[in-house]
């Protein structure tokens, strides 16, 4: 995923920061694949920044030590580092086409279901109804009907010491990216925001928001919203369309609103 893309580019980033600073002269991995399944970039670090920056490289699995190069391992390297590579191709290929059957199936594959939500313990491709955090859901939903800011939103919720979602999940033992920042993350304009556009809580599922492909070349990026997988009516709703359609009315308006005195003062010294 890209949490343990990130993390991994991050240890590898400290590593070689180590290397420059003489801390490290010697990195032992399992085998040459643990350090990288692109055969240009493993060749690349192996032939020219080891040996520039001083630093012995040992694959124990593979019987490699850049110490002890000669013709015949050099080769071997480099074949096992292509087979590396068109092996890691082939799973993402794979992995792609799987994720995507299952979107389209209606199955949830997310990481963690969203807020207002759990999964489903005998499935869990399926979310169920959390019955902590389904009524806060609503009360965000009826408060924005009403004509409430985001920001008011929030501060409200803040002010009862409701637990934001990724407090929540903190708090229910959940492992994210912000698990570090733990009790200390609050409400939102952005989290009010995700949730009041959401047609999950319709009953409805909507994956495929961002994409990457290995064996394309093609980086984490997000996609439109007319490309993504929707499948309705896949578990039990937390609001009614009427209450949805009333929120997206509101903020429709509430855009067009802002766009009509957008620059509008700008004649006024700042």
């Amino acid at each position: 995923g890209k949490f343990r893309t990130n993390a991994f580019e991050d240890l590898f980033k400290k590593m070689i920061d180590d290397i420059q600073a003489g801390s490290v002269n010697c990195v032992v991995t399992k085998d040459l694949s643990r350090l990288g399944r692109n055969y240009i970039e493993v060749g690349n670090f192996i032939e020219k920044v080891c040996p520039f920056l001083g630093v012995r490289f040992i694959a124990v699995n593979d019987n490699f030590d850049s110490d002890y190069i000669n013709p015949s391992v050099g080769m071997h390297m480099a074949i096992k580092n292509i087979f590396n590579d068109m092996y890691a191709r082939d799973i993402s290929k794979k992995l792609v086409t799987v994720l995507k059957e299952k979107r389209l199936r209606g199955e949830y594959i997310g990481s963690y279901a969203p807020y207002g939500y759990l999964k489903n313990p005998e499935n869990k491709n399926h979310l169920i109804v959390d019955s902590k955090t389904a009524p806060i859901v609503q009360q965000i939903f009826e408060w924005r009907a009403e004509g409430k800011s985001y920001t008011a939103i929030a501060k409200e919720l803040n002010s009862a010491d409701i637990s934001s979602p990724s407090r929540y999940r903190f708090e229910n033992g959940i492992k994210t990216n912000l698990q570090k920042k733990g009790l200390d993350i609050l409400w939102g304009r952005h989290m009010i925001t995700i949730i009041l556009n959401n047609i999950v809580y319709l009953g409805h599922t909507a994956q495929g928001k961002q994409s990457s492909s290995y064996y394309k070349g093609i980086p984490n990026h997000k996609v439109a919203e007319s490309e993504w997988d929707v499948v309705y009516n896949t578990h039990t709703p937390i609001i009614s369309e009427e209450l949805f359609q009333k929120v997206k009315e509101m903020n429709n308006e509430r855009k067009e609103k802002v766009k009509s005195t957008w620059n509008k003062y700008d004649f006024l010294p700042k």
